[in-house]
């Protein structure tokens, strides 16, 4: 069973792992909702299990694939893709056992895997945003683990409010606010935050957005952050943010980063953007871990709201139930 903490949230899809970190030849262990896991690749296929050998408990992750099966590292009892036991090494005359690994629905598509826990067969896939699928954008992916609750993860990736205090010159600048008006549009699963802005925001990573007139910031359950900057023209760039939870105080977060797909940009993403994605990221994973410290001595922390803080509570009540009515009035605010 998944820890009771995730119980809201267990039926949906989660991203396992970036596409290339899961081999045909070699195990990866995994933490997705306190449960640990080991995957591998058995050819185009992704084969998922709990990682411990129901022998010992010993971790398979520290075993062996080959031809398609994990052996574990301390008896060598070897199991097929389907979890059945297929040899046990030093007993002549094996008898099929009573046993088999529990074993997980995946679905691979863009170069993200995604896992559900779900025991019944998943009719919906995972979402997936449009520019990670798009032909005029070049998808970069980085993922990092950030020790804090996934909700606080979400909330700091949907509010812009810090970017000019957190990430000064990177992303906005205190000293160069303008106005921008605030929308809610309620989604499927979600919300989306559209901030229509007066002039050109300030920051590097302006560069591959000059001419953007909205910023669209989206939350996707379970766990999906969407950011994504509109001109006259279209989309400019994106950020896609996979918040895998793996406790109740630690996070997965992959991000796929959308830009248009033209020699400057990519030039310039690869000589600069990328480490300013990262710097920024690395900001965001510091402040965060202190306050998770701070929290922890809490047993219901309780926050200060002001006008500026209105994506927590949303997030809040569509996970407790997707389709709570969000109530919210335009608002004119300066970033």
């Amino acid at each position: 069973m998944i820890d009771t903490t995730f119980k809201h949230i267990e039926n949906h899809w989660f991203v396992l792992a970036h596409s290339k970190d899961i081999h045909s030849g070699k195990p990866t262990a995994i933490k997705v909702l306190n449960k640990d896991l080991v995957a591998y690749r058995d050819g185009k296929a992704i084969v998922v299990f709990d990682d411990e050998c129901p022998h010992r408990r010993a971790p398979l992750s520290k075993g062996k694939v080959k031809d398609g099966c994990i052996t574990c590292p301390y008896h060598g009892w070897k199991f097929n893709k389907d979890g059945v036991c297929t040899n046990i090494p030093g007993l002549i005359n094996q008898k099929k056992l009573n046993t088999q690994l529990s074993s997980y629905q995946t679905f691979e598509a863009n170069n993200i895997v995604f896992i559900n826990f779900s025991t019944d067969l998943v009719a919906s896939n995972p979402h997936i945003a449009e520019h990670v699928k798009s032909e005029q954008h070049v998808t970069y992916y980085y993922g990092i683990d950030i020790g804090c609750n996934y909700i606080d993860l979400a909330e700091n990736f949907l509010d812009p409010f810090h970017t000019p205090i957190l990430h000064p010159g990177l992303i906005r600048s205190d000293q160069k606010r303008s106005k921008n008006k605030v929308n809610l549009k309620r989604i499927d699963s979600g919300f989306e935050f559209h901030y229509d802005k007066l002039k050109k925001q300030s920051g590097a990573f302006s560069f591959l957005g000059p001419n953007v007139l909205k910023d669209l910031g989206r939350f996707i359950l379970p766990s999906t952050v969407d950011l994504e900057f509109i001109s006259a023209k279209g989309l400019e760039f994106a950020n896609s943010m996979y918040l895998t939870p793996k406790s109740e105080s630690s996070c997965r977060a992959h991000f796929y980063v959308s830009i248009k797909n033209n020699l400057l940009y990519r030039a310039w993403f690869k000589l600069f953007g990328g480490l300013v994605l990262k710097r920024v990221v690395k900001q965001d994973k510091a402040i965060l871990e202190l306050q998770s410290k701070i929290l922890q001595k809490y047993d219901e922390p309780s926050f200060i709201y002001s006008q500026s803080d209105f994506s927590r509570k949303f997030i809040e009540d569509i996970t407790v139930d997707k389709d709570a009515k969000l109530v919210f009035k335009e608002i004119e605010v300066l970033l």
